[in-house]
């Protein structure tokens, strides 16, 4: 029985990259070993396979980023979902202050309980992952923010099927949870107060797109608002660029770690940002951001590559007394 039990623990054990299998996996088979025959256990538990399949990712990913780069892109990840489950929820789920627009503008559409859609139990999963994450239950956050990847897969499904007819939630805001989730699992936002300052951060600054797009107002603004302009998916595409270029200046000044946040932290935005342009019918502007994204790419790259090299180039003034 222990040979089965310890071939299913091997089997589990592929998640981690085979370096480390080589050096750790003798020791941490022995010890899942007492584990079980202390437990009088013939079978791994559900729990300690997720949690080393899981950690056998985080390794995986771990080999490419360091744990601080992971950390923080973690912490952000975290901090911007929230926000944008916070906006969400108040302007597209429940919106008060509209309610007899509201009414007007999902009258054809059925209602999931006293909210527009079902995009509620998205937004109270990432409330409660970052209550969680403020109390050190990492863990737990983590397992609550997978159920919220899966809780949007399964959304996207169900909203495409007849009975279905809720207004929303989107493809693009769906996707937008999805990706900012997976992020926020690829470390651990240990750094609290980081978190509650980059969530108030990016609230603010969502709370102040939907002011100038004038969402205060007694109106009510179906799930795409954020979206489904056209002067928003001209604005988002050079504001990514300059992100780039300031994560590029970090990486420059030997802040790779900040570069690399920042850097990474802008795939949910970048992907919505594509969303939006294929679906507009634009390909010349998607066009025109690409190539400025590869040219900025192979100016970093060859930056890079000549610090590497040891070379410098000096600039002096020219004696003007000779």
């Amino acid at each position: 029985m222990s040979t089965i039990l310890e071939r299913q623990y091997r089997r589990t054990l592929r998640w981690y990259p085979s370096s480390w299998r080589s050096q750790h996996e003798d020791a941490v088979i022995g010890t899942l070993l007492d584990v079980a025959e202390g437990e009088n256990r013939s079978r791994p538990c559900l729990g300690e396979q997720l949690n080393l399949a899981a950690n056998g990712m985080l390794t995986r990913i771990g080999l490419f980023l360091p744990a601080r780069v992971r950390d923080g892109v973690a912490t952000v990840a975290l901090a911007t979902g929230t926000a944008f489950a916070t906006v969400y929820f108040f302007f597209h789920d429940w919106a008060p202050w509209a309610a007899a627009d509201r009414a007007v503008q999902t009258g054809g559409t059925h209602h999931f309980g006293p909210f527009v859609n079902p995009g509620v139990i998205v937004c109270a999963l990432w409330a409660l992952g970052f209550v969680l994450a403020l109390f050190g239950r990492y863990w737990t956050t983590r397992i609550v923010l997978g159920v919220a990847i899966l809780v949007g897969l399964a959304m996207s499904f169900i909203n495409q099927l007849p009975f279905a007819g809720w207004s929303g939630p989107s493809s693009t805001d769906l996707g937008f949870f999805d990706l900012l989730a997976a992020l926020s699992l690829v470390g651990t936002p240990s750094r609290r107060g980081r978190l509650v300052i980059g969530a108030g951060v990016a609230l603010a600054a969502l709370l102040a797109v939907y002011a100038y797009r004038g969402a205060f107002r007694p109106r009510y603004y179906l799930d795409k608002f954020l979206w489904g302009t056209p002067e928003y998916s001209w604005t988002l595409g050079p504001t990514l660029a300059v992100a780039l270029f300031v994560a590029v200046c970090f990486a420059m000044a030997r802040r790779g770690t900040t570069g690399a946040v920042i850097a990474i932290s802008t795939l949910p935005w970048a992907a919505a940002w594509l969303v939006t342009i294929v679906s507009d019918g634009r390909p010349e502007y998607l066009v025109i951001c690409i190539w400025a994204l590869l040219i900025l790419g192979f100016v970093a790259v060859g930056i890079a590559a000549v610090r590497r090299s040891g070379f410098e180039l000096v600039i002096r003034r020219r004696d003007e007394s000779r």
